[in-house]
């Protein structure tokens, strides 16, 4: 764990996660865990999003989001060889390019949108995450995308993300026509071969994500046994 955390701030500042939450301190495990109240313990598969949505900035923060930069994975474990091989993937998506192969008026009317994110994961229900669907990435300033699927109880049996645009009243009786648009635009091909990668992990290799440019989800775990080692940094 040393060496692992020493490697990590050669490239920058470690982010710790407070006391408190499942992942408190540097290094967060991921591996199946027996009651486990989290996702990422369990053999579901995961929707894609970006690291630190649900994350305060301090104890007294009253809205949610602290989203790294980058994400520093170790392969403890791979799935066993006997799973499936697209079981336990995780699939990373380009978002930029898949913002430059939108016509320019869909990514201007994304431009437009912000959606906000509620889930009971920490027992956050009161707060959510709110961010714009298009930001601009801090370093390179090209656009990127920051989107959480709709997860709902049908596709989870653990913490449901409900999304919702910014200034959508539920009390109209009206579809939340945005986030519609949103998750039509966006779905599909961010599943999609021509822009996601599909990494099947191997034991021992170390992998850093850009965690602004791209987004990632995992597919389903067979077996078990897959684990991980993940630190965020700036």
């Amino acid at each position: 764990d040393d060496d692992f955390e020493a490697a990590t701030e050669r490239w920058g500042d470690v982010l710790q996660w407070p006391k408190g939450t499942f992942a408190a301190g540097n290094i967060f495990d991921i591996k199946t865990e027996a009651g486990t109240k989290l996702p990422a313990q369990t053999l579901e598969a995961m929707s894609f999003h970006y690291d630190g949505m649900f994350k305060k900035k301090t104890p007294e923060s009253t809205e949610l989001g602290d989203p790294p930069v980058f994400m520093f994975f170790h392969c403890v474990e791979a799935s066993p060889p006997e799973d499936d091989p697209k079981n336990g993937n995780t699939i990373i998506t380009d978002t930029r390019r898949l913002l430059s192969a939108l016509p320019e008026s869909t990514v201007e009317r994304l431009k437009n949108i912000s959606l906000t994110y509620r889930t009971s994961l920490f027992e956050y229900q009161d707060r959510v995450h709110t961010s714009p669907v298009v930001v601009a990435h801090p370093m390179t300033g090209e656009l990127a995308l920051r989107f959480h699927e709709p997860w709902g109880p049908e596709k989870t049996k653990m913490h449901p993300t409900y999304v919702r645009s910014v200034g959508y009243n539920p009390s109209s009786g009206e579809t939340d026509k945005d986030v519609e648009f949103v998750t039509e635009t966006l779905q599909e091909r961010l599943y999609s071969e021509k822009f996601a990668h599909w990494h099947q992990w191997v034991k021992g290799e170390f992998v850093v994500m850009d965690n602004i440019s791209q987004l990632h989800a995992r597919s389903v775990l067979g077996l078990g046994g897959r684990h991980m080692r993940r630190i965020h940094f700036n």
